[in-house]
Order: C-alpha cells, then sequence, then structure tokens
C-alpha cells in the first residue's frame, strides 16, 4: 500500500512538473512603478525573507558544487599536464573557468 501511494504521488507530482513545460516564460517583468506603497513593502520584506532564509542552504548547495567541481577539474588537469596534447591549455583555461564560475561569486541568495 504504502509503495502505490509513493507511486501516485510521484506520477501527479511529474504531471504537474510537466503542465508548464510547454508554456514561455513570462514577457515581462511586473510593473512595479504601478505597485501602491504597500505592495512595495510587501515585496521588499518577502526579499528579504526568502533571502535570510535561504542563504544557507543556497551556500551550501553552492559549496557542495564548488567542491563537486573540484574533485572532478582536479585529476582532468593532471591528466591533461601530463598529457602532450596540442590543446591542452585551451582545455585548461575551460576548466579553471568551470571551477571559477561555480566556486566564484557570492553565497549569499539574491546578491547581485
Amino acid at each position: 500500500m504504502r509503495m502505490r501511494t509513493t507511486i501516485l504521488i510521484g506520477a501527479l507530482a511529474l504531471a504537474g512538473c510537466a503542465a508548464d513545460a510547454g508554456k514561455p516564460p513570462p514577457a515581462k517583468y511586473p510593473e512595479r512603478v504601478a505597485w501602491t506603497e504597500p505592495e512595495r513593502v510587501a515585496e521588499r520584506s518577502g526579499s528579504e525573507i526568502v533571502s535570510t532564509i535561504g542563504t544557507p542552504f543556497f551556500a551550501l548547495t553552492k559549496a557542495l558544487g564548488c567542491v563537486a567541481s573540484v574533485i572532478v577539474a582536479a585529476p582532468v588537469a593532471i591528466g591533461l599536464e601530463l598529457g602532450e596534447r596540442p590543446d591542452r591549455l585551451l582545455l585548461r583555461s575551460e576548466l579553471d573557468r568551470g571551477v571559477g564560475t561555480n566556486c566564484g561569486g557570492s553565497y549569499r541568495l539574491g546578491a547581485t
């Protein structure tokens, strides 16, 4: 019985995710200039709350991605240095750029 429930919930979740798959993203951002002052305060407060609560989870996820990319990139870089490929400097720079993209930047949610 428990397995059937799990499969049913999974199928419903998958169907819910696929429902919006073919729709394009919104054409534009909300018209914030037309918002009233209470709406602006609510949006600003909501943004601060989501950023504050979500930052630890975002930082953890980003740190795990950084560690995973270094674990993959380090042996590849070692192999490139040991080999005689003519394009090894290009490949190494792409590895460095990828690790820099995954590990660099702010670990705070919502920081631009």
